[in-house]
């Protein structure tokens, strides 16, 4: 079931808060000798550099220049951290600490193939907004929450032709609540996992669901939705769905004139922009 597009309403999405962040920049560039040949024999090897830490206490953007990048990123303090990392093959790993304060990450991975692996230790509010946009995409999020009150929000957008999502949360205290959402147009093959780690005598709120629509009569999704639940105080639900369009948009869009190209543009548009939506 498609819940953005239907009724001719949520075509059009505001996504413009990320371009509208006053931010400061910071360049970090990447000194390989990689070529783009190994690079992509190398995407899923444990070959990059050492991490650099970056320090954040206001809304920054970091433009990674190079080709493969190590990140870790301290928040002290309320903030939105937008990463924007460019090339024909990219690989990114990050690890953000989350220390008493509400983080809005935007991780922006732009190529042919692209990685990203993301680690984040939670003792207050991460919001985590991932837009895969790539013929060939992995992406892997473990998110750690840590403290009283730590919550995640982690909301993946897949729009592709090869795609493996992994995203997985840890409740390792009670009183921890966390979100899992992704949603996803595919057309070829796609590998959706999320987890939920919730282990004995913790208490805490845990919800995950996941729509993938198949663009074409070749496509392929699984969904894996994983409850590793051993408390007994806990409140969790978990859903996946893999359809085609849904046949209500479908015949609205047909009565307004609306072909299937056009269609398919429309759903593809407002997949993407809701993994962009706060």
């Amino acid at each position: 079931m498609i819940h953005d597009v239907k009724y001719g309403q949520g075509l059009s999405f505001d996504y413009s808060w990320i371009d509208s962040v006053e931010c400061d920049e910071a360049t970090y560039n990447v000194d390989t000798e990689h070529s783009e040949r190994m690079i992509e024999q190398d995407l899923l090897a444990d070959k990059h550099p050492l991490f650099s830490k970056i320090i954040v206490d206001s809304d920054k953007e970091i433009i990674v220049d190079g080709s493969l990048a190590s990140l870790h990123v301290v928040a002290n303090k309320d903030c939105t951290i937008i990463i924007r990392h460019t090339g024909k093959f990219t690989s990114l790993r990050l690890h953000c600490d989350v220390n008493q304060c509400t983080v809005n990450l935007v991780v922006i991975q732009k190529g042919e193939r692209c990685v990203q692996y993301k680690t984040v230790d939670c003792k207050g509010t991460i919001n985590i907004y991932d837009c895969l946009d790539q013929e060939w995409s992995q992406c892997y999020n473990d998110v750690n929450l840590l403290s009283e009150n730590a919550s995640s929000v982690q909301k993946t957008s897949t729009i592709g032709a090869y795609a493996n999502v992994y995203t997985r949360v840890y409740h390792h205290v009670s009183g921890t609540n966390s979100i899992m959402s992704s949603r996803s147009a595919v057309s070829n093959e796609l590998v959706y996992r999320g987890h939920i780690y919730i282990p004995e005598q913790v208490s805490a709120v845990s919800h995950q669901d996941c729509d993938i629509i198949l663009l074409n009569d070749d496509s392929k999704a699984v969904a894996l939705p994983i409850l590793d639940v051993t408390s007994q105080d806990v409140e969790c639900s978990h859903g996946a769905s893999i359809s085609t369009f849904d046949e209500t948009v479908v015949r609205y869009m047909s009565s307004r004139g609306v072909n299937q190209h056009a269609q398919k543009i429309l759903l593809i548009q407002s997949i993407k922009e809701w993994g962009m939506l706060p």
